[in-house]
């Protein structure tokens, strides 16, 4: 549940939008401090809304778009923001984009046909294109799974080359879970980033690491 103060409600329009709440870049865990508090505070003064699509709007993505374009001409508001959206011609236009964004402390861009009604759901006509981190880490010892899991490996704690301890429990497969990497194992995974504290965010097991053929995908 999201505790928006009034104000920042009433500068919203009344027809429906769909966009994501944002502090800035690497900056998620404070956004969620902030939005999920009980009593909403001064700091939404720092809040916008980044708004992606306008639903009910007829036409393609960029008529759709008029509509709040139109709304924000006569309600200038310092908390509602249309994210900018290209138009590309070519994946190497894809890449360029991309790495500006990467290089710039964004995670990735979203690629989708314009000419479309809005659709929600999983969709072939969207993409999200984003550049995964990759390390590896010592299993250590493991969690008890929960649930589904009961009986089974929750997670598996590891050990990073610089001794932080983290936990991998998204990426393990049901056999994996059964039969999970022994301790002193070598195990890969994948994240987006490091958070303020440092940790790798959202963690994913990946593979178990064979030293005679070991794959690496490095962020460019």
């Amino acid at each position: 549940m999201i505790y928006a103060p009034s104000w920042f409600l009433q500068a919203l329009p009344t027809f429906p939008l769909d966009g994501e709440l944002w502090l800035g870049r690497s900056q998620f865990q404070d956004t969620v401090s902030i939005v999920l508090r009980h009593n909403p505070d001064h700091r939404w003064q720092q809040i916008s809304y980044q708004v992606f699509e306008v639903p009910n709007a007829p036409g393609n993505l960029f008529e759709r778009l008029n509509k709040i374009n139109a709304f924000l001409k006569q309600n200038p508001s310092q908390f509602i923001k249309v994210c900018e959206q290209k138009k590309l011609v070519s994946e190497q236009e894809l890449t360029k984009n991309l790495n500006l964004i990467i290089e710039n402390g964004g995670e990735g861009i979203v690629v989708r046909r314009a000419d479309l009604a809005y659709q929600t759901g999983r969709l072939n006509s969207a993409l999200k294109v984003k550049v995964f981190n990759d390390d590896e880490c010592e299993v250590i010892g493991y969690t008890e799974g929960k649930g589904k899991y009961l009986g089974k490996v929750g997670s598996l704690r590891c050990q990073l080359s610089n001794g932080v301890v983290i936990k991998l429990g998204s990426g393990l497969t049901d056999l994996q879970r059964a039969n999970p990497p022994k301790i002193g194992t070598k195990v890969t995974f994948k994240f987006m980033g490091l958070t303020k504290k440092g940790l790798p965010r959202h963690p994913v097991f990946l593979r178990v690491r064979n030293d005679d053929t070991i794959t690496q995908l490095p962020a460019k």
